[in-house]
């Protein structure tokens, strides 16, 4: 029987769970729960609640174990380039979500943050912070922090001189993590409350997700399979779904469940992920 896996995906506006496994060779999805952004005003300005964000994320997976597919990985990506300052007591200070604008100016972000910096425990991206609440562990994704410039492409590590010039000091990020990378099992509470455990995964940021796709995608080919989907009443239906009615949303979720298969044993690598794909959306 083949195993399920399980990918969160979280926008500005929304997010939604897939459970994803491999059938005759092909990519097989099933959407089991979706979720808008909910808003709360303070001071002129609008901020994610994320302690609802949270509980539907819990909500989603507590799906899979209704319909009966629990996964062997989860994984989560969230708003690339979003970011939270954490606190000495693990909370997200001020219930602040900043973006972390494109290119960084060093002396330009110590400026804008320094007063949250010298509060902050650490610094976490938005889909690392989840992760965190999910399994109580602290880690960062390299893949969402590379553009900014945190991390050296050539040690895949803090780019100690450059968050230095940021305002920070080392000891205010948790160890840099790489696709794959295993970041617990669920907290006790969390286990109690979803009513199963399993494995958190390090994943790809969303852009990074989407690019796997995009580099499996062949010009001037049309797709005769089929993605699966719930309608109304749980059960799965067939649509047939080409690359161009793909959202960017789909592409990034489909990426990231091909990190948790390769890392599940049921493909063998990233050359084995791309020609799944392209096996699964385009005609041969």
């Amino acid at each position: 029987m083949a195993n399920n896996y399980l990918m969160t995906d979280i926008n500005e506006k929304g997010g939604c769970h897939f459970l994803g496994w491999l059938e005759d060779g092909k990519i097989r999805l099933e959407e089991v729960h979706r979720f808008d952004i909910k808003y709360i005003p303070k001071d002129n300005e609008r901020l994610g609640d994320m302690e609802y964000i949270f509980e539907q994320i819990k909500t989603g997976i507590a799906n899979c174990k209704k319909l009966g597919k629990l996964p062997v990985l989860v994984g989560l990506t969230a708003c690339d380039g979003y970011f939270v300052f954490i606190d000495e007591d693990n909370k997200v200070i001020d219930n602040m979500i900043f973006n972390l604008e494109l290119p960084v100016n060093p002396e330009t972000f110590k400026n804008n943050y320094s007063a949250y910096i010298e509060r902050a425990k650490c610094f976490l991206m938005l889909s690392d912070y989840f992760n965190f609440l999910l399994t109580g562990n602290m880690q960062c994704n390299y893949t969402n922090l590379l553009a900014g410039g945190l991390v050296s492409r050539d040690t895949l590590d803090w780019n100690e001189d450059y968050i230095e010039k940021m305002g920070f000091d080392k000891s205010q990020f948790p160890p840099v993590s790489r696709p794959g990378s295993v970041i617990g099992n669920l907290t006790l509470e969390n286990t109690e409350e979803i009513g199963y455990d399993f494995i958190v995964l390090q994943t790809l940021s969303r852009q990074a997700g989407a690019a796997i796709f995009k580099m499996s995608e062949s010009s001037g080919t049309n797709t005769q399979n089929n993605i699966q989907s719930t309608d109304n009443q749980g059960t799965g239906n067939l649509q047939p779904a080409g690359s161009d009615d793909i959202a960017d949303e789909l592409k990034s979720v489909i990426g990231c469940l091909c990190i948790l298969m390769i890392t599940g044993h049921d493909l063998k690598d990233l050359d084995a992920a791309k020609a799944c794909i392209r096996n699964t959306f385009y005609a041969v």
